[in-house]
């Protein structure tokens, strides 16, 4: 069986993009979201997925 492990980018740039990578995450589509470190909109996506414990989350180094 083969996997795809898909990945979302640019967390945290956005409202927009915040909305549509949890829309996402909350369909099951995504396991692995990239956090715009100094992304103007942090708080909020740190707040719409922080329920997730199984969602890996990594830094997008801007």
């Amino acid at each position: 069986m083969r996997r795809i492990i898909t990945r979302a980018d640019d967390y945290a740039s956005s409202r927009s993009a915040n909305a549509a990578i949890a829309r996402t995450v909350e369909a099951g589509f995504i396991k692995n979201v990239s956090i715009m470190a100094p992304g103007p909109y942090l708080a909020e996506a740190a707040q719409l997925l922080a329920h997730r414990k199984d969602i890996c989350f990594g830094f997008h180094m801007t």
